[in-house]
């Protein structure tokens, strides 16, 4: 308790509201109680210890291709990316505190927010989130800081995890969560959209804005496969006031589920309420270019009661892992890249639907689609693993929902011709 700020009247409420009479008595409660010593094994030479840990490591699945995407999607990753993070300046890096001494980590800040501003058609971009649900979730408390309303409107078609990160930070500051947009009115703080969606379809977000700016809420998008910006029109044309996402396609491996990296962009007149850290670029005394933190909200480190967030930091080096990916991409690699995933994605969709397969739903996708099997999908997938091949996700009412990117194959298309040819034959 020596480390957080509490009068001793604020303790005692805190452990009425608890129902502990103590400090000592809350803490023992998380005390495991066991009638028996730990059942641990006995210590190992280092050489043994590295075999055992080498075989269970050798239980993970290792998959030749993936066709799953869901939030994380496997993109090609220039080598140089994962020989430039080991350096120890960049992995040791932190949050800059001190500018003066700090120019290296305020300029690869500065170079992120570039990339995320061009890409989305956004004026200004913080130094990176934690990931795209607390960035969305984020947007709720800056909605209701600029219109003071407490409904969000979430639409059914946003990613579940995410809308479940929004209605965690919804409830704990007194706002309402609806999902539909005929629920759009005049207490509507904001209207959150993902794009492309979680089922990988392209949303009309010209007419999903105009309905939002007519009822006074601000518009926020959620980028899905970030990579999608290389072709998709940037959010910013299109309406949005702020755009949330993760850079987990840029070059980020999906690594049994992280570690992410999320970003915000905002249109200049939300800069104040954006979260986080902006770096800016500016001039000394004597003419030499540098670079500051601007804009911050102090109030998230001093004044906790005053603060629009509780974000503190960035993740400062997948937000460098993804300036790095993009540098050496550059338009051309991200355009081509983006382009084949789209291609592989329609190919795969014409396949399937010569085998039976229909696709749920008309507007125009990315990457990534939903279809219904005339075959088991657990089975199918079942069937996949077996070969070394992560099949798509299964959904209610045995659909199917499927990804490609620029790493799926001629021949892992083929594999899944060929399973699910075998499953219809049999």
């Amino acid at each position: 308790m020596d480390y957080v700020p509490n009068r001793e009247k604020e303790r005692r409420e805190m452990l009425e509201a608890i129902g502990a009479s103590s400090i000592a008595e809350l803490f023992a409660s998380f005390t495991p109680k066991l009638d028996r010593p730990l059942r641990l094994p006995e210590p190992l030479p280092e050489m043994e210890l590295k075999r055992l840990l080498q075989s269970l490591s050798e239980k993970n699945a290792r998959f030749k291709s993936m066709f799953r995407g869901a939030g994380a999607y496997a993109h090609y990753q220039p080598a140089a990316v994962n020989q430039l993070l080991l350096r120890s300046e960049f992995y040791t890096a932190y949050t800059p505190y001190q500018p003066e001494v700090s120019q290296g980590t305020l300029t690869a800040i500065y170079e992120f927010q570039t990339y995320v501003c061009r890409l989305t058609g956004m004026d200004a971009a913080n130094a990176s989130m934690y990931d795209a649900g607390s960035a969305l979730a984020e947007t709720a408390i800056m909605s209701f800081a600029f219109n003071e309303r407490k409904e969000v409107v979430c639409l059914e078609t946003v990613h579940p995890h995410y809308a479940e990160v929004v209605k965690t930070y919804c409830k704990a500051n007194g706002m309402h969560v609806k999902r539909r947009l005929e629920d759009v009115g005049a207490q509507t703080a904001c209207v959150m959209v993902q794009y492309p969606n979680f089922f990988g379809e392209i949303e009309e977000l010209k007419e999903i804005g105009e309905k939002t700016h007519a009822a006074g809420a601000l518009f926020v998008v959620c980028v899905g496969d970030a990579t999608s910006l290389a072709l998709l029109a940037p959010p910013g044309e299109l309406g949005a006031d702020i755009v949330v996402g993760d850079v987990q396609a840029f070059g980020l491996p999906v690594s049994y589920g992280g570690p992410f990296a999320g970003f915000m962009a905002v249109k200049k007149e939300h800069i104040r309420r954006m979260p986080g850290r902006l770096a800016g670029m500016t001039v000394d005394n004597r003419g030499n270019q540098g670079f500051v933190l601007t804009l911050q909200a102090r109030e998230q480190h001093i004044r906790r009661e005053k603060a629009t967030s509780n974000l503190c930091t960035n993740q400062a080096l997948m937000a460098l892992a993804a300036t790095m990916y993009l540098g050496f991409m550059g338009k051309t690699g991200l355009r081509a890249a983006a382009t084949q995933s789209y291609e592989k994605a329609h190919k795969v969709l014409e396949e399937l639907e010569a085998l039976g397969f229909a696709r749920v739903g008309t507007l125009p996708f990315y990457n990534e689609f939903r279809v219904r099997c005339p075959v088991d999908v657990k089975e199918l997938n079942g069937r996949l693993l077996e070969k070394g091949v992560l099949g798509g996700l299964q959904l209610p009412n045995n659909e199917w929902l499927v990804c490609c990117t620029e790493l799926n194959s001629e021949k892992d298309l083929e594999t899944i011709v060929n399973t699910v040819q075998e499953m219809m034959g049999s």
